[in-house]
């Protein structure tokens, strides 16, 4: 599956929170923990990452889920990144 940001009236150039309107994304997995959902999600240009919540600079969130933290992350750039549910959905 894949998903894109809404890039209307912007140009593919332009990013919001590390994420490029109008590109596409593919949709590697879901991962839900109780009331944490999860997507995973890579930019098939291997770089350009979200930069919000569950970002692979985010130590705040991950350091909050030591059990996720230690099943799912890795911090590489890769171009894959994880983002909650509600983030995605946005």
């Amino acid at each position: 599956m894949g998903a894109s940001m809404n890039g209307k009236d912007k140009d593919d150039t332009e990013e919001k929170d590390g994420l490029i309107f109008g590109h596409a994304y593919s949709l590697i997995s879901v991962h839900h923990y109780g009331k944490i959902k999860l997507v995973k999600l890579r930019n098939p240009w291997g770089q350009h990452e979200w930069t919000g919540n569950w970002s692979d600079n985010d130590d705040v969130t991950w350091g909050k889920h030591p059990k996720i933290k230690n099943e799912l992350y890795n911090n590489a750039d890769d171009g894959i990144f994880y983002m909650d549910w509600k983030d995605f959905c946005r």
